[in-house]
């Protein structure tokens, strides 16, 4: 079978195209036919040797796929063979098949297909698991940042549906546009959200980066800062001082990684993120799709830092 294999760490170009042994299943484990892999922010910084803990060149990135069980491990339930899963992984999703541990498999329903799967996948996890964090209720105002990324969307699109009052800072004006056909949203650009002296009762920030400590400023008393990624660095080295400046406002801060969370969880909420789709209220937000072999220009395109929503790589 092939696989997409990291040659060194560096550019997109380090993406290489290989032929591998077929996946076997070891016992407690599937074989998964591949259908469509997620790329994201994470197979980026792995690619350039920048993630903590994966920092071997010859990975397979790739940390979720969507397809169909072909082969069973000792162990496993004669049920799962021929069953349409998602399943998030560490590594090794850009492959045309993957062994997984049934343990790590979410059923699929039959009218979500594996590219709608991952365009959902870790992006509306992180999502719905920051929403419960943030709890958010009815009317009160919540700001995201970096909405028009893949976690952003999603975020936007639930807190709408849950009923809160959305604000969203996104970079540029194209991704403005593309966030107001989702609702009515306030959308600020970078400059905007920061000059205003408007407050929120929760933020989602997947952003982090120098300008954290300006936008936990802007927390209402009581409100929730869930923090879900770093994609513009660390927080400043003073932010905890920053938390202790505000303490009489009883803030609530807060990290997620979905690594700390059981599969029963994650099954739970990519399952209700599914029947929202299927009731014509969340979509999966996929900006194109590519082939297994055109992994680096995905890459390629990731890297620019204006993908709206996800990208996936296909064996179809």
């Amino acid at each position: 079978m092939k696989v997409v294999r990291i040659n060194a760490f560096g550019g997109p170009e380090q993406l290489v195209l290989t032929e591998v042994l077929p996946a076997v299943a070891h016992p407690g484990q599937v074989v998964v036919k591949v259908e469509a892999s997620g790329v994201g922010l994470v197979d980026s910084l792995v690619r350039r040797g920048m993630y903590p803990g994966l920092r071997q060149a010859d990975l397979v990135p790739g940390g979720e796929v969507a397809g169909q069980v072909i082969s069973l491990g000792d162990g496993v339930d004669e049920a799962w063979l021929g069953q349409r899963v998602y399943a998030l992984i560490r590594m090794g999703g850009y492959a045309q098949e993957v062994a997984v541990a049934t343990t790590d498999l979410i059923p699929l329903p039959d009218s979500i297909t594996a590219v709608q799967a991952v365009g959902l996948g870790i992006n509306a996890l992180v999502a719905t698991l920051a929403l419960h964090r943030a709890n958010l209720q009815p009317g009160q105002h919540l700001l995201v940042r970096g909405a028009g990324g893949g976690i952003g969307v999603m975020a936007v699109q639930l807190a709408l549906q849950a009923g809160a009052v959305v604000t969203a800072v996104t970079s540029s004006e194209v991704r403005r546009t593309q966030l107001q056909a989702y609702g009515p949203i306030n959308v600020l650009d970078r400059s905007e959200a920061v000059a205003r002296t408007e407050y929120y009762d929760g933020i989602i920030d997947p952003v982090a980066g120098p300008e954290t400590t300006l936008f936990l400023n802007k927390l209402r008393p009581n409100g929730h800062y869930v923090l879900i990624g770093m994609a513009a660095g660390l927080p400043p080295m003073d932010w905890g001082m920053s938390l202790l400046q505000i303490y009489s406002q009883s803030p609530s801060v807060s990290f997620l990684s979905l690594d700390s969370y059981p599969t029963h969880v994650l099954e739970e909420a990519l399952t209700d993120a599914f029947t929202l789709v299927m009731q014509n209220k969340l979509k999966a937000v996929v900006q194109q799709t590519y082939a297994l072999a055109e992994a680096a220009e995905a890459h390629r395109q990731l890297d620019l830092g204006e993908v709206f929503g996800k990208l996936v790589l296909t064996n179809q």
